[in-house]
């Protein structure tokens, strides 16, 4: 390894998530608000991290920060109904919701296999059922390749 950290920002809401190769840009299903479409952006950071590992002389990983009290997401009535309902109760400041990132990026052994995801700051996440079929890291990389104009590797 080239002592090169790369790190991705997922979400536990990549539970919830469609992942679809044959419809990475959503136009083939309703969109519902987005909040599906970015669930399975978040598998797909998950899904970039562990290939990354395995394809390039680098560590990669993946966390969800927890549910972090910032304007992400002020627009949605789900958003603004929980923040009503249990204020300040179920989310966590900026800088908590940094911790993982921070620590990810400055500990010199994470002490788990690379391309981990990580739930905070507990390995081994919760992923979406399809975060784990076989070849699919491999498939959504192709598919990317092919979506932005580079040649297979």
């Amino acid at each position: 390894r080239s002592g090169a950290r790369v790190i991705g920002t997922a979400s536990v809401a990549n539970t919830f998530g469609s992942l679809r190769i044959d419809d990475l840009q959503w136009q083939k299903r309703p969109w519902l608000g987005g909040w599906r479409a970015y669930g399975t952006s978040k598998i797909a950071t998950i899904l970039f991290g562990r290939e990354l590992a395995r394809r390039a002389p680098v560590e990669s990983y993946t966390f969800h920060p927890g549910y972090v009290a910032t304007s992400f997401g002020h627009e949605s009535a789900l958003v603004r109904l929980g923040s009503r309902v249990a204020p300040g109760r179920i989310s966590i400041t900026a800088e908590e919701g940094a911790t993982p990132l921070v620590h990810l990026a400055t500990v010199e052994d994470t002490g788990v296999p690379n391309g981990t995801y990580f739930d905070r700051m507990s390995p081994n996440g919760r992923v979406n059922r399809v975060a784990n079929q076989p070849g699919i890291a491999e498939a959504l990389w192709a598919e990317s390749e092919r979506l932005v104009g580079l040649s297979p590797s």
